[in-house]
């Protein structure tokens, strides 16, 4: 999971990788792997958070 966690922080945030973090939570959540969808959910708000306050 944090393999794919550090690819995402390192590429440049816009739409399609909020998209992705957003798709893979809801992902792991329906697999019941909660800890890690709560993780990428996370992420992906912080880089939201960090995107609008950059604009």
């Amino acid at each position: 999971m944090m393999p794919y966690l550090q690819v995402l922080g390192e590429i440049p945030t816009d739409d399609k990788v909020l998209s992705i973090c957003y798709n893979l939570g809801s992902y792991l959540f329906r697999k019941g792997l909660i800890n890690d969808a709560k993780t990428v959910y996370l992420s992906g708000m912080r880089k939201a958070i960090s995107v609008d306050k950059n604009t």
